[in-house]
């Protein structure tokens, strides 16, 4: 049916098998001609170009945003494609008119308020204020700047989620702040703080020292997967800025 055959792309995708992963899309649009299945094998024909959108990627954009100005997987997409061709402040376009679509505070939103403050500092254009620090908590806050080699990167989609996050050195692996982006986005300059907490009882202000992470994860998982990448600073001192944190092991 059409969901094995998307599976089944998003396998071959998964592991750079461009070819099998278009066949596959290809049996399941036969099957069903929807938005998400075509925007999913646009972002393959892009990867398997070296991650260039020109050409039929941008023809199906372009086709489904005409259609339904509003479909959400096109929007994400161009607003992907135009950052990666340095038209940024089109992808603060697409990204801006995508967002109010997504609920605040999901990963979804948080996503694309990252994208969104990337782009918008690329574009030389007065970025998106942050959230408030919580009350009380205004040293409790970490910040620095997430790289990836650049050897790395051609290993990953541009488009693959990027977690950054902070851990408290014993106890729960639960993060005590974490923001989400993509590949693209990096080098990524962020910053944790409590208004990033998922949970009130754990919070970078309860801590003075945490360990610090960055994760690539293809799947986009937040639990770690083998052959996701990371990069790991130990005992950070909470209130600590200008870290450089690079991603730079794999998971296995």
């Amino acid at each position: 049916d059409t969901q094995s055959w998307v599976l089944l792309g998003r396998t071959y995708r998964s592991q750079d098998q461009f070819d099998a992963a278009l066949d596959a899309y290809n049996r399941a649009i036969a099957l069903d001609p929807n938005n998400r299945v075509a925007i999913e094998r646009a972002e393959v024909i892009a990867a398997k170009n070296g991650g260039q959108f020109a050409g039929e990627p941008w023809a199906v954009i372009n086709s489904i945003l005409k259609k339904d100005p509003k479909d959400g997987s096109a929007l994400l997409m161009a607003g992907s494609a135009a950052f990666s061709e340095g038209r940024f402040k089109q992808a603060l376009a697409y990204w801006s008119a995508l967002r109010p679509q997504l609920a605040d505070g999901s990963p979804e939103a948080m996503a694309v308020d990252n994208a969104l403050r990337a782009a918008a500092e690329k574009a030389g254009v007065e970025t998106p204020a942050p959230k408030a620090a919580a009350p009380g908590a205004a040293g409790a806050r970490i910040s620095g700047r997430v790289t990836l080699p650049d050897a790395i990167k051609k290993q990953v989609r541009p488009t693959d989620v990027v977690f950054i996050y902070a851990q408290a050195e014993q106890g729960s692996p639960m993060p005590l702040a974490i923001l989400r982006t993509t590949v693209q986005a990096l080098p990524f300059d962020f910053s944790l703080d409590d208004s990033l907490a998922m949970s009130p009882q754990a919070r970078l202000s309860g801590q003075s020292h945490v360990t610090l992470k960055a994760r690539v994860s293809p799947s986009g998982q937040a639990m770690p997967q083998a052959g996701d990448w990371i990069g790991t600073l130990p005992h950070v001192a909470v209130g600590a800025q200008r870290l450089v944190l690079t991603i730079d092991e794999m998971v296995k």
